[in-house]
């Protein structure tokens, strides 16, 4: 599914391909509108058309300025965003090791600029808080991990990599020391993106 125009993309990305009971895409899809608010902040503008279906093969949002244009992509395996092979990854090399069958690892988002060749992952948890040692952002931190030894098990990867989380009532705040991984709630979704966002807008000035 494809539009045209877009001044209609949240609109319709909010409301109107979801149905009732679907709160953990519904929150995804805040999270992600926050991407490109952020990214429209920093300069880019939005392109068009823009696909609204996970499973569609292009990314769900393109931005560009004048000399660089960023994808954002949503339930897509971060091999197939770069253009990689995911045999190249510690997530197929240990599946193969095992004999499971191949199956792919996909973040719910990744913002990629391949002129920088900068990719940021973005995972995120809309979980009840079941106790003191079980809680949404510990869970997307545990999921993130696995994401960045994927990567980083690939021999000469061109690209460097940030690592996201954003969950519901998250007790952490976006790191500001160089954490491979950045941690938020709903509260500073903001905060978090224009952290790891962020660089991509000045390595690409």
């Amino acid at each position: 599914l494809e539009i045209d125009d877009p001044s209609s993309l949240r609109e319709l990305m909010m409301t109107a391909i979801f149905g009732p009971g679907e709160d953990s895409r519904l929150f995804e899809l805040e999270v992600g509108m926050n991407v490109l608010q952020t990214l429209e902040s920093l300069g880019y503008e939005l392109l068009e058309p823009t696909a609204l279906v996970p499973g569609d093969t292009g990314p769900l949002a393109q931005l560009a300025n004048a000399d660089h244009t960023v994808q954002l992509w949503w339930q897509k395996s971060h091999w197939k965003v770069c253009g990689l092979d995911p045999t190249d990854g510690l997530w197929r090399q240990v599946l193969k090791s095992n004999g499971i069958s191949a199956s792919p690892l996909m973040p719910d988002f990744v913002v990629w600029d391949s002129s920088v060749q900068r990719m940021v992952l973005v995972e995120v948890k809309l979980t009840v808080k079941d106790d003191e040692e079980f809680t949404p952002e510990r869970d997307g931190i545990r999921d993130m991990f696995g994401y960045l030894a994927d990567i980083e098990a690939a021999a000469g990867k061109p690209f460097t990599v940030q690592g996201a989380v954003v969950a519901w009532n998250a007790t952490g705040r976006p790191a500001t020391d160089g954490s491979p991984v950045l941690v938020a709630s709903q509260n500073e979704i903001d905060v978090l993106v224009r952290t790891a966002v962020g660089p991509i807008v000045a390595n690409g000035a």
